[in-house]
């Protein structure tokens, strides 16, 4: 293969002799290199004067130079510091990505003199993303703004320091300052959450409020006893590391006169549950709720209804509201509570209610899907900040540098017509390139600055213009030039800047070029104006304004500028729209529609549902009056779900024994106000069930029984002790025949009027029939060793009894806990582990749930084992003793077993391996070859639809000393007799078919794709070598030869000389990224060779890696005929190739 030579132009400083303030869009595309890499093979221009750089800092922090001596005194010091090549310097973890902006450069003349030189500053790449404790060279490139000196070089190596560790500065627990780290609180605290927590928190210079978690939340507290609070706050990415504190607090006990403090016990927002101390998710159509909307149940007292603040509770526009949940104070029985709640709309989320069975009465399918949204709706006024701030604010230009101005969006107001602000400062820029009197005008239609230049007639209507303002300035400038300059628009929607007009005229004035007579985009070509035929605001934007109305443009508008290229710029180079930083130059957004991803919650009936089971958050209480007195009773449940209708019928019954129930006539609604007009001793109780009028299935509940007593006239009151109440049921347990395993059954319950609980267990025979209680069985756990020599069922149940002395009636009451089995079955161990304990996780599932190891499962059923690798393994292989196993698919995820008659156990082993596949292919986007070949086209000289390529792609992987390789190698041939004849093209260098691309087409070889498994991913880096070159199809079929009538020699056309990229992986993160310091990027004169530079890719995925070459090397040579000198835009030129457009290298990589 060939070398490519690369010739070596001087660049040819130019100046404009005035600042264009609105940097148009242009067909040149600068190129990307990657950070740390040079622009050219040489450090200075040609140009003879030195300066000399003082000072460089970044994001204000000072760099330091790379040094081999140690400067003996401060000129030694600053001659060092200029001649340094080098220099280090570490930025706060704030700085997540380094941009020119961050960048600043002072240097002088001479180090005698040590007069200022104003200079300009560029970025290789235009921005460097940081990452924490890594250090990232990039290259500057700093020229004076009058072309005086050589323009320098310098490598930063740029090193983001870590997180900062948060210090806490105060720290309030329930409004107590708990810096000390042990405090006490007043009892009617009885939980802690984030809630009742204000921390504040110092890092670098930041002092700030942070939210904190609390583990375990809510935090449940006793009186008089301590408890250990773990607050913690998750580190931000660039901002501070995790933290973590304990603090002992301790509950107060209550005083005497204090009434009892209120424990939430559950919350449920619309029906659907709501972790306390959370967030509280609520269906996606939820328009507001009202206090009826909140249940709250709490600890003793259950169902108290409570007051929400604002009432309603609008979302509005939001998705998220703040609310403050309150109940009053109940003087005798519980003091004040309030608490406040985040509430959010979710998509995924809606009331799906279980029936007796356990079936939800929905299946929810959530999927993620992707919406494409017109960008005309999806930036809306209000995207990012309000569209109405640019009526608040006036535009400045703040300073210049050569002529780059700088531009900021401040608070202030115009005037007169056209609306009109003078800059401040009034004057910017220094010497030649100076201005003043500098006044900036705004246009709020597009037809009212087209009027300024005289193009309003030409420019037709457009919806989308309104959402535009339009900028120009006026100033003096040196030589008594007036200057009237068009500016950028701003979207006042996007909040991108746009250009839309370019000068008719750049007159050469003094060796300076100055542009005049601008003229919209859109108006008729004429002079140095080229016409755009697509909207304005089509053009790649030239930047962006932040919320602060500070100001961004590209690098490349500001290249533009400085080589006085105004126009309308589409950028082929550009892959993807404009993006708000300082390297994010892309193209317009307003291209393409926006892809938003969404989810999408689908929902159907579950066929397997019958009706909700009414849940009942408030219990009716015990009423204790005297005759005529108004009294009721009420049972809150929870809403019942659409299509399902709640009922409600109280009863009433006289004797202790339930021999004697009675049904209350009317009293079906969730409150029962009882007769109260004679005495009575009785309990009350309320029936609610719940008819789903789908399928006509009805399921019914019972509340407590509530005391019902009236006593006449003013007689004293007997008040009985209150039933317990009960938490927590014990649950029925299954243990294996033969096994001497103890089991034990719990019972949680509380008093509810602060008697003392006591415990008896009993034994039953069915579940029917009372039981005989069990000796020493009286605490909330029995724990036993069942006899399990056969298959039986043995039945069991608890009695607490509350025992209230303080009470002037019956001293105690019972609650019975529900009756569960103890079943001893013929069951077998099901022990199942990941061998070595490392490469995966491994799950066991029994009828859809989860089960530990050495789990006791009866014979016959089924258990679904699912083996998940971490990250790089694959499954090697399982292993089954003692029962039936199979696994029924190809990659191992999935085994089934079947419980035989004998304990199993089950392992599975995991390996580290990961395929990585390489594929290459050419695509060709838009580059034509110059035909000649053939009777047609040597008569007829044209651009064919496709191009010919040779090429030679070479990928490496090196993994640790493990290597693999391709080489995707084509040449053009060599053929002919050799005896030098013209005839049949002779002897010489030839293109084919098979070296052709159409446009749109590509060209891959599935003999060449690199397909290796690795084990070890240490040390692991892909090299990509790449050479391509285009030919024109020359007389036949040559690639560099012509015969009478076929013109002039157009020849092949080097896209890439064997430029280096490098690709190495990061083990710890699992990710693939690119090398910069290795890049060798070897691009020909008029190609802009690009690239993503911030490329990723992560385990598991599989992406297209693509290099793009856009060249622009077309026109016609002196000697071509004159009927194809207008064939292409390109114009004389002697070095042209007739090559204009993009073709790229596509490597599809797969790390799986």
């Amino acid at each position: 293969m060939k070398n490519i030579s690369v010739v070596k132009t001087k660049l040819t400083k130019r100046f404009a002799g005035l600042i264009f303030a609105g940097f148009v869009l242009t067909l040149f595309s600068a190129c990307k290199p990657a950070l740390g890499s040079s622009w050219y093979p040489r450090v200075n221009d040609d140009i003879g004067m030195t300066m000399y750089i003082t000072e460089i800092s970044v994001a204000d922090n000072p760099v330091v130079p790379v040094l081999s001596e140690t400067p003996i005194d401060e000129a030694d010091r600053l001659n060092k510091f200029s001649k340094a090549k080098t220099y280090i310097v570490t930025v706060p973890s704030s700085v997540e990505e380094v941009s020119i902006d961050n960048i600043k450069v002072k240097a002088v003349n001479s180090l005698s003199k040590m007069e200022p030189v104003l200079v300009d500053v560029k970025i290789n790449g235009e921005g460097a993303p940081l990452v924490s404790g890594q250090t990232v060279p990039i290259t500057i490139k700093v020229a004076d703004n009058e072309g005086k000196y050589a323009s320098i070089e310098k490598i930063i190596k740029i090193t983001q320091s870590e997180p900062y560790d948060l210090e806490l500065k105060s720290l309030k627990i329930c409004g107590i300052d708990a810096m000390q780290g042990d405090i006490s609180i007043p009892y009617k605290y009885s939980t802690i959450d984030p809630s009742n927590i204000e921390a504040k928190f110092k890092y670098g210079e930041n002092e700030t409020v942070i939210p904190v978690d609390v583990e375990n939340s809510p935090v449940e507290l006793k009186e008089n006893d301590t408890v250990n609070i773990k607050i913690m706050v998750k580190g931000q990415k660039g901002q501070y590391k995790d933290f973590e504190k304990v603090i002992a607090v301790t509950r107060e006990a209550k005083s005497e006169d204090e009434d009892e403090a209120l424990q939430l016990l559950e919350m449920y927002v619309l029906g659907i549950k709501a972790e306390i101390g959370k967030t509280a998710l609520v269906p996606e159509n939820t328009q507001s709720l009202n206090p009826e909307d909140v249940v709250l149940s709490f600890k003793k007292f259950g169902y108290i209804p409570a007051e929400i603040s604002p009432k309603p509770a609008v979302f509005g526009s939001e998705d998220i509201i703040s609310l403050k949940l309150s109940v009053a104070a109940k003087e005798g029985k519980y003091q004040a509570w309030e608490m406040n709640i985040t509430v959010k709309k979710s998509a995924g989320v809606l009331y799906n209610p279980i029936d007796k069975n356990g079936n939800k009465k929905y299946v929810v399918k959530i999927n993620n899907i992707i919406e494409n949204v017109d960008p005309f709706d999806y930036y809306n006024e209000n995207y990012e900040f309000p569209a109405s701030k640019f009526d608040e604010w006036v535009l400045h230009m703040p300073s210049m540098s050569g002529i780059i101005a700088s531009y900021k969006f401040q608070d202030g107001s115009w005037s007169g017509n056209p609306e009109m602000v003078e800059n401040i400062p009034s004057s910017i820029g220094s010497g030649f390139k100076a201005i003043s009197n500098v006044k900036i005008y705004r246009y709020k239609t597009r037809k009212d600055r087209g009027s300024a230049h005289g193009t309003d007639a030409e420019l037709a209507p457009n919806p989308h213009d309104n959402r535009f303002y339009f900028y120009r300035f006026t100033a003096d400038a040196s030589m008594g030039i007036k200057a009237d300059n068009s500016m950028f628009c701003v979207d006042r929607y996007s909040k991108f800047l746009f250009y839309y007009s370019d000068p008719a005229k750049i007159k050469s004035i003094a060796g300076s070029k100055l542009p005049t007579e601008w003229t919209d985009y859109a108006a008729a070509s004429i002079g140095d104006h080229i016409q755009f035929k697509k909207p304005f605001y089509m053009t790649d934007p030239v930047g962006y304004v932040k919320e602060d109305g500070s100001v961004v443009m590209y690098q490349w508008i500001k290249d533009n500028i400085n080589a006085s290229n105004y126009h309308a710029q589409e950028n082929p180079a550009f892959t993807k729209p404009a993006e708000k930083k300082a390297n994010g130059a892309g193209f317009s957004p307003y291209r393409n529609p926006i892809e938003i991803k969404k989810t999408e919650v689908s929902t159907e009936i579950n066929p397997k549902y019958t009706v909700a089971e009414p849940m009942i958050m408030g219990q009716p209480a015990s009423v204790y009056a005297h005759v005529g007195d108004n009294v009721s009773f009420e049972v809150r449940v929870l809403p019942s779900p659409e299509g399902e209708n709640l009922s409600y019928q109280w009863y009433k019954r006289l004797n202790a024994d339930g021999s004697s129930d009675e049904k209350i006539d009317g009293a079906v609604g969730a409150i029962y106000v009882p007769d109260t007009s004679a005495e009575i001793d009785a309990y009350c109780y309320c029936i609610i069930k719940n008819e789903n009028t789908a399928n006509g299935k009805v399921t019914e509940v019972k509340s407590e029984e509530a005391k019902f007593r009236l006593v006449p006239g003013s007689g004293e009151i007997i008040i009985d002790a209150e039933s317990p109440k009960i938490l927590k049921q014990p649950e029925s347990i299954s243990i294996a025949i033969g096994s001497s395993e103890e089991i034990s059954l719990s019972v949680l319950a509380e008093s509810v009027d602060g008697g003392n609980l006591t415990y008896q267990w009993f034994k039953a025979d069915n579940e029917v029939d009372a039981g005989s209680p069990i000796s020493d069985a009286v605490t909330e756990t029995y724990t036993f060793t069942p006899e399990t020599s056969a298959e039986h069922n043995d039945f069991y149940y608890c009695e607490v009894t509350n025992t209230n002395t303080g009470v002037n009636g019956n001293k105690t009451a019972i609650k019975k806990s529900s009756i569960v089995k103890v079943s001893v079955e013929a069951l077998y161990r099901v022990s199942f582990s990941v061998s070595g304990d490392e490469g995966g996780f491994l799950t066991a599932l029994h009828n859809g749930k989860s089960i530990e190891s050495d789990t006791y499962i009866k014979k016959g059923e089924k258990i679904r084992f699912i083996a998940t690798p971490k990250p790089r393994y694959i499954i090697n292989g399982w292993e089954c003793a003692g029962a039936a196993f199979e696994v029924p698919y190809a990659d191992k995820t999935l085994a089934v077993l079947t419980v035989g008659a004998a304990n199993a156990a089950v392992s599975v082993s995991f390996e580290p391996k990961m395929r990585l596949t390489i594929r290459p292919k050419i695509e060709n986007e838009s580059l034509q070859s110059w035909s000649t070949a053939g009777w047609a086209d040597h008569k007829n000289h044209k651009y064919i639809d496709g191009a010919h390529f040779a090429h030679d792609l070479a990928v490496t992987v090196n993994a640790n000393g493990d290597t693999g390789n391709i080489q995707w190698k084509y040449d053009f041939p060599f053929e002919g007799s050799g005896s030098g004849g013209w005839f049949d093209g002779g002897y010489g260098e030839y293109v084919k078919e098979n070296d052709y691309i159409e446009l749109g087409g590509d060209k891959a070889d599935n003999n060449f794709v690199l397909a290796k498994d690795f084990s070890d991913f240490s040390e692991m880096d892909i090299v990509f070598k790449t050479y391509l070159i285009k030919s024109n199809r020359l007389d036949y079929w040559r690639s560099e030869w012509t015969t009478a009538g076929g013109g002039p020699v157009y020849p092949k056309q080097p896209l890439d000389n064997n430029s280096i990229i490098k690709l190495v992986y990061n083990e710890t993160t699992g990710t693939w990224r690119l090398d910069a310091a290795a890049l060798q990027l070897n691009q020909p004169e008029r190609v802009t060779i690009s690239y993503d530079e911030n490329f990723t890719l992560a385990d598991g995925e599989e992406k297209d890696f693509v290099i793009t070459y856009t060249v622009n090397n077309n026109g016609y040579k002196h000697d071509e005929d004159k009927k194809y000198k207008n064939m292409d835009d390109g114009g004389e030129n002697e070095a042209s190739t007739r090559s204009k457009g993009t073709v790229k290298v596509i490597y599809t990589i797969s790390w799986k």
